[in-house]
């Protein structure tokens, strides 16, 4: 099985969106402008993302790994019944998790956690977290609330998102969380993709509950 970061409806000049599949693996970030092949009707009525809003501001996303040792550091706990991916997390994704008893299924329910420093420009961090539901607002066959909640993770202010998705006629659970980071060397954009089927949806919300209260972010 490979794991894949796409957008489950968000990316970076890329961005994220967590999809795992045994014939498509792709590249992470914190946030993304891209999203899946639409009709011009789908695109013209697609709300503005943060991929876009960076874009258009002259900022860069460079993916943060637990190897640049400059970035704020991320203790993410692994929820009772779930398992670290090891060597099938993508290169540039700071870390991922899949639900142990279904690690054998060609489509596991997985969190992946992924990171971004901001190059290039100056940025509104409550613009950011505006913005950043609208990536899986945009997918299609989105079924959902139209506004993120705001809230904290480890202190550091941040949005949720969640909802099903249509994808080949079956309903898929997505929920995507991001977090604002002023570090030291500047802004980090932390992105947190959970993705399964709609059966797996009660285990995916359960792991991000314990992902909420016991993460530790140290900038």
């Amino acid at each position: 099985m490979a794991l894949g970061l796409g957008v489950v409806g968000c990316g970076a000049d890329s961005g994220t969106e967590a999809t795992t599949s045994e014939q498509t693996t792709t590249s992470s970030s914190a946030e993304t402008s891209s999203a899946p092949t639409s009709t011009p009707t789908q695109a013209q009525q697609s709300a503005v993302t943060v991929g876009d809003y960076l874009k258009d501001n002259g900022v860069t996303q460079i993916a943060v790994t637990r190897a640049d040792a400059t970035a704020p550091e991320l203790n993410l706990p692994v929820p009772p019944g779930w398992m670290d991916v090891g060597p099938n997390t993508p290169e540039d994704a700071y870390g991922a998790i899949m639900l142990e008893s279904a690690a054998g299924s060609p489509n596991p329910p997985v969190i992946v956690a992924s990171m971004a420093r901001l190059s290039g420009g100056e940025v509104d961090q409550a613009r950011i977290l505006e913005l950043a539901p609208n990536a899986v607002r945009n997918q299609p066959g989105y079924d959902g609330p139209e506004e993120g909640s705001p809230g904290k993770l480890s202190g550091f202010d941040s949005v949720q998102i969640a909802g099903t998705l249509d994808r080949d006629g079956q309903p898929v659970f997505v929920a995507r969380k991001t977090v604002v980071i002023p570090g030291s060397d500047g802004i980090y954009l932390l992105a947190l993709d959970a993705q399964g089927t709609a059966d797996q949806q009660q285990a995916l919300l359960e792991a991000m509950s314990v992902i909420d209260t016991e993460t530790i972010i140290q900038p």
